[in-house]
C-alpha cells in the first residue's frame, strides 16, 4: 500500500513539474506557433469563420474542444465508481432531508460529514492526471490562438472572451455528459 502511494505521489509530483514548465515556456513560444500556423489555408478559413461569426465561431470551437476533454474524461476515469458515489450521495442527500424534518440534528452531523468524504471522494476519482498530461499542450496552444484571434483580430477584451468561452463549454459539456452518460 505504502509502494502504491508512494509511486502514485511520484508521478503527480513529476506531473507538476511538467505543469509548470508547459506555464513558464508555453506563452514564449505559443504566439510564434500561432503566427506559423495561421499561414496555412486551413487556419486562415478558421479565422476568417471567427472574424464574420465571432459568437458562432467561439461556440463551434468550445464544442470541439469540450468534446475531446469530455470523451477523455469518460474514458480516463472510472465512470461506474463515480456512478455508485453519486447514487449514494443522493440518497444521503435524502436521508438528511428526513433527518431536518424530525430535527435530529447528530444524525445530520453524521450524514453531512459522510456526504463531505464521498464528495471528496468523487473529486479524487474524477481527476486524472493522465487527461491532464494528454490535454495540457495542445489545449494551451488552442486556447492561445483562440486567445490571439479574438482578442488580436476581432478586439474583444480577454474578460469578454474568456466568460464567452466558459459559458459555451459548460453548456456543451452539460450536453455532452447527458449523451455519454456520465457521472
Amino acid at each position: 500500500m505504502t509502494s502504491n502511494k508512494n509511486q502514485h505521489t511520484g508521478v503527480l509530483f513529476l506531473g507538476m513539474i511538467f505543469l509548470l514548465l508547459i506555464m513558464f515556456y508555453l506563452p514564449q513560444y505559443a504566439p510564434k506557433l500561432i503566427h506559423k500556423l495561421n499561414e496555412y489555408p486551413c487556419f486562415i478559413i478558421l479565422v476568417n469563420f471567427a472574424i464574420n461569426l465571432p459568437y458562432i465561431a467561439l461556440f463551434v470551437f468550445s464544442a470541439i474542444i469540450t468534446f475531446f476533454s469530455t470523451l477523455l474524461m469518460k474514458y480516463l476515469t472510472d465512470q461506474e465508481h463515480l456512478k455508485s458515489l453519486k447514487k449514494r450521495q443522493k440518497e444521503l442527500q435524502k436521508e438528511i432531508r428526513e433527518h431536518q424534518k424530525k430535527g435530529e440534528f447528530t444524525k445530520l452531523e453524521e450524514l453531512n460529514k459522510e456526504v463531505l468524504e464521498i464528495s471528496m471522494s468523487m473529486m479524487k476519482a474524477s481527476f486524472s492526471i493522465k487527461q491532464l498530461v494528454i490535454t495540457i499542450v495542445p489545449f494551451f496552444l488552442l486556447f492561445f490562438w483562440l486567445k490571439e484571434i479574438f482578442m488580436g483580430t476581432i478586439g474583444w477584451s480577454f474578460w469578454k472572451f474568456f466568460l464567452i468561452y466558459i459559458l459555451f463549454s459548460i453548456i456543451t459539456s452539460t450536453i455532452y455528459r447527458k449523451i455519454l452518460k456520465m457521472a
